[in-house]
C-alpha cells in the first residue's frame, strides 16, 4: 500500500514552519504506526511519500496527478486546497486533516455520512471557534 501526504505551506503562517513541520512529522508517524497495526511495515508492503507545493496552490493540481500516476492506493492530505485538489483530481479513497468545514466548503455531503471518495477528521464547531481564538491569543502573549 503507498500512502500519501501533499502538504501546502501556507505563507506567513504565524506558527512559522517549524511548529508546522512537526505536526507533519507527528502526522506521519501517527498514520504509519497505524498502518502497522493493520499489518503493515514501512519500506515491507508500505511506501509513504510525502509531496509539498511549498505554497504554491497552483502546483497542487500537478501533484495529485503525479501521484495518481504512480499508482498510490490512498492520499491523505493536510488543509483545504490539497483536500479540495485531491477530491477533484482522483477516484483514489481521500482522507483530509485539518481541511476546515468539509460540508461548508463542498468536500462533504454531511459528516455523518461524506460521500464520494472524501473522508476525514473534522475539529470545526462554531460553538467553540471563538473560545480556540481566545486561548490561542492566551498562549501567544506567555
Amino acid at each position: 500500500m503507498s500512502g500519501v501526504l501533499i502538504n501546502a505551506r501556507t505563507r506567513g503562517l504565524l506558527a512559522g514552519c517549524m511548529r508546522r513541520r512537526s505536526f507533519l512529522t507527528f502526522l506521519g508517524a501517527a498514520l504509519i504506526r497505524g498502518f502497522a497495526q493493520k499489518g503493515y511495515e514501512l519500506n515491507r508492503n508500505l511506501t509513504f511519500e510525502r509531496r509539498g507545493a511549498e505554497a504554491y496552490m497552483g502546483r497542487l493540481r500537478r501533484l495529485v496527478d503525479e501521484l495518481v500516476a504512480s499508482k498510490v492506493d490512498i492520499i491523505v492530505t493536510l488543509g483545504y486546497p490539497p483536500a479540495l485538489a485531491a477530491k477533484q483530481g482522483t477516484t483514489l479513497p481521500v482522507v483530509s486533516f485539518g481541511a476546515g468545514d468539509p460540508v461548508g466548503t463542498g468536500l462533504a455531503d454531511s459528516l455523518a455520512r461524506p460521500d464520494g471518495n472524501f473522508t476525514g477528521i473534522s475539529d470545526v464547531s462554531a460553538e467553540v471557534t471563538p473560545k480556540r481564538m481566545e486561548l490561542r491569543a492566551m498562549d501567544e502573549s506567555w
